[in-house]
């Protein structure tokens, strides 16, 4: 009974430091000061991270909608110079050589922008400079074909 006694007296012995320095590890967890501060740097750093992910899928998302947009204008101006092209051959009505050179010229600027379109590779530097030049071209056409169907010769 002794050696029961004293072998259960051992164990708590051996027990007992584990169980207190377990207990003292959230006493000694406060930051000190210069680690505060790079956790809260660290934690700024991630967020801002975040923020820039954010940022380029909403640049990504305004790119593939502008393109969407554009090849819709495109598209809608190469039906137009089909049109024209088939006001040309019709028998009865006749376009000078002038209109037809515009028509064109135009189809040709039109295809341009595609391509342009196309090669463009999307960077957050100069996608503002593209996106207004772009516009503008495309507007420039977009006029350009109104006004050949308009009969200045009256």
């Amino acid at each position: 009974m002794r050696k029961i006694n004293l072998f259960k007296t051992m164990i708590i012995a051996a027990c007992l430091p584990v169980i207190a320095v377990s207990c003292n590890n959230g006493i000694n967890d406060k930051p000190k000061p210069g680690e505060a501060a790079q956790i809260a740097a660290d934690s700024l750093n991630i967020r801002n991270s975040e923020l820039e992910k954010a940022k380029v899928i909403e640049e990504n998302a305004e790119w593939m909608e502008f393109k969407a947009e554009a090849e819709k204008k495109i598209a809608a101006n190469e039906v137009k110079v089909a049109e024209l092209r088939v006001d040309i051959n019709k028998q009865g009505k006749s376009l000078d050589k002038m209109r037809l050179e515009k028509i064109v010229k135009l189809e040709k600027n039109n295809q341009d922008l595609r391509i342009k379109l196309a090669n463009y590779k999307h960077e957050k530097s100069n996608w503002e400079s593209f996106k207004e030049e772009f516009n503008h071209d495309m507007g420039e056409i977009g006029k350009a074909l109104n006004d050949v169907t308009i009969d200045n010769k009256k």
